[in-house]
């Protein structure tokens, strides 16, 4: 993890290059930036947030006092888009928005991880749960941004 990261600034903006455009919009920058205040979210906002979430994820986490986060991961042959670390526990995240969810990056950052690790996947569209069964890892986790959005809402009432 670094030590100066500019993405923890929450009004720091991605401003990457892409050659693919929605709506006259680079779509990196989209799914760039929602990637990023969902972890900006977590990492400012009370630990009961980020716990209400893994157990609606069933992700195990061991107690703990600190969360960490980062975005961009760079690893070998892979670069999640975040990362949360909770001891020596890593969730990698995959996000999409508009961009095609694929089995071979989910692959490719699956051997990146540790086996008792977790990859989320979160897209707009529920049919790309198919995707992540037909993986058969139990490591994988999907969700959509509109069930992010209600457990978010159920959390704070």
């Amino acid at each position: 993890m670094r030590l100066f990261n500019p993405y923890q600034n929450i009004f720091y903006y991605y401003r990457g290059s892409s050659n693919k455009k929605i709506n006259d919009i680079p779509d990196t920058q989209i799914e760039d930036n929602t990637t990023k205040a969902l972890i900006n979210t977590l990492n400012y906002s009370d630990k009961r947030l980020l716990k209400n979430l893994l157990d609606y994820l069933d992700i195990k986490y061991p107690n703990f006092d600190e969360a960490k986060f980062d975005l961009q991961v760079y690893r070998d042959i892979c670069k999640p888009d975040a990362a949360i670390y909770l001891d020596k526990l890593e969730i990698f995240i995959e996000s999409k928005v508009h961009i095609n969810l694929t089995p071979e990056q989910l692959i490719n950052h699956l051997t990146q991880l540790s086996d008792d690790g977790y990859l989320l996947c979160i897209t707009n569209n529920d049919s790309d749960h198919t995707i992540v069964s037909s993986i058969n890892d139990k490591r994988l986790r999907f969700t959509t941004w509109k069930n992010i959005y209600y457990n978010f809402e159920q959390s704070f009432k």
